[in-house]
């Protein structure tokens, strides 16, 4: 999650500082994780760890959170299907200025 939409939520939650490493390991990013968050996509609400760090994009999906929620995917329809089932709008962006969402 971005720092400035963390911020713009206003929550009242503990921040532990952590060292975050991005696609280059040599360099490090500083940033915070917050345990506890109660994360809601589509239906669904998952209580989750979520790191906080210096990024344009508000929120980011990792594999992790794929994987656990069976998350598919469907770039043709612009949606991720939780569990096989409820299907969610996505915003696909594939650089800082082409951005993908569904109309």
């Amino acid at each position: 999650m971005s720092i400035r939409l963390f911020e713009s939520l206003k929550w009242p939650m503990k921040l532990d500082m952590v060292c975050l490493t991005g696609l280059d390991p040599d360099k490090k990013i500083n940033g915070y994780r917050v345990e506890g968050v109660d994360l809601t996509i589509g239906g669904n609400t998952n209580n989750m760890t979520i790191y906080i760090a210096p990024t344009a994009d508000d929120l980011l999906l990792g594999l992790d959170f794929m994987v656990s929620y069976k998350v598919d995917i469907l770039v043709s329809k612009n949606i991720l299907v939780l569990g096989g089932k409820e299907e969610v709008p996505a915003i696909l962006k594939q650089s800082a200025v082409e951005e993908y969402s569904v109309g």
